[in-house]
């Protein structure tokens, strides 16, 4: 009899290949926990691909062909992608479930959908601010719209009471970096009280840091005693209404109208509807992510520039300036101006230690000089204070 055709085992990151994906992108797929969830019950023994059990990362595995069980249990199919815009109305937050004991209304609350259950609020929005909202249980769509590296910009609108002067909009730019940076340290506090005393040294060390991008706002109109203004958001790591109080603002209401090039329109506030594919991907297409702008220094260069063609030997601005340096040593040497001939270059190798002017009246001083200018000069020990 003909032996039937097993699966063979997951591969690892040598055998990479377009069909297959990581195995915690799959269980992520899938429903079962977050990706990061996912990684630990992989190495902890409770995932098993084609009977065999793998607990070393990373492992790529064909969804369609290799059997994958969690716990014993074979995992379901992969849910389809769902991305949802929600007009968020005022009095609700932005979470998947509120607080034991508070029973406030959520984001999801509002959404009637088959995949209720799996979505998520992607970015967040305060309790009292109003407008777009984007529901997903995609990770990977949810990380390119919220994390400032993609360059994503938010747009705002927010009624402040009275009227604000180009003094009052500079403010908000300085205090935007100095709220978000208030904002990270805490953030990073209460992560380093929740992880215990060895968080100080097993937290990872030299992570490259996103620069903080300052808020723009500019003023629209005047209305009824308040100045309507227009907020410009990229950086979501500090609360845009904290920014305006801090800058003395008196915030009257706070409405998010845009994303990327997503407009909050002809959706009613607590109603919702899906995206459609082309502004899915006009979302997705902030992937790259934008490149730091460097500070020039006083040679108006950015450092990185000028650092890379110091180092660089091929580099067309480092050559000259290394064989003038050269040509101009050989000459101060030769005390032939800024050139040396190249007669005379044997005789510049061959030449002997230059001494002092003050040693060169007698033969015995310069001697000595020539004799001090070979051996190391010695280092005076310092002195000790007895006490008294």
């Amino acid at each position: 009899m003909p032996r039937s055709k097993r699966p063979s085992p997951a591969a690892h990151a040598g055998d990479e290949s377009p069909s297959k994906v990581r195995l915690q992108r799959v269980l992520a797929d899938a429903g079962i926990a977050a990706r990061r969830v996912c990684e630990q019950m992989i190495t902890e023994g409770r995932v098993i691909v084609n009977g065999h059990k793998m607990t070393k990362l990373p492992i790529f595995v064909d969804p369609a062909n290799d059997r994958i069980t969690v716990d014993g249990k074979p995992i379901p199919a992969p849910q389809q992608r769902v991305y949802i815009m929600l007009h968020k109305p005022a009095r609700t937050i932005v979470a998947t479930a509120d607080e034991p004991g508070l029973e406030r209304r959520t984001a999801l609350d509002l959404v009637d959908h088959p995949a209720a259950a799996r979505l998520f609020p992607v970015g967040r929005l305060d309790f009292d601010t109003t407008g777009l909202l984007l529901l997903t249980n995609d990770g990977d769509f949810a990380n390119i719209v919220t994390h400032p590296s993609r360059g994503v910009k938010k747009f705002y609108h927010a009624w402040v009471k009275g009227y604000v002067t180009d003094e009052m909009l500079a403010k908000i730019r300085r205090q935007s970096k100095l709220v978000a940076k208030a904002a990270i340290a805490e953030k990073r506090k209460q992560a380093r009280e929740a992880m215990g005393a060895w968080a100080a040294s097993d937290l990872p060390q030299g992570r490259r840091k996103t620069p903080i991008t300052p808020i723009d706002a500019r003023l629209l109109r005047v209305e009824d005693g308040k100045s309507v203004l227009e907020v410009e958001l990229v950086d979501n790591r500090a609360s845009l209404r904290d920014v305006l109080l801090s800058a003395g603002l008196d915030v009257r209401k706070l409405v998010r109208v845009r994303i990327g090039t997503l407009e909050l329109k002809g959706v009613p506030p607590a109603f919702w509807r899906e995206l459609t594919p082309k502004e899915v991907r006009s979302l997705m297409k902030a992937e790259n992510p934008r490149q730091p702008v460097q500070a020039p220094n006083k040679s108006g260069k950015s450092r990185d520039s000028a650092r890379s063609a110091s180092k660089s030997p091929n580099s067309p601005t480092a050559a000259p300036s290394v064989e003038q340096a050269a040509q101009r040593a050989l000459a101060l040497l030769a005390g032939r101006g800024t050139k040396a001939p190249k007669d005379r270059q044997d005789a510049v190798d061959n030449a002997p230690p230059r001494v002092s002017r003050r040693a060169a009246g007698n033969e015995d001083a310069r001697a000595k000089a020539v004799s001090d200018s070979f051996t190391e000069p010695t280092r005076r020990k310092p002195r000790t204070l007895l006490p008294d």
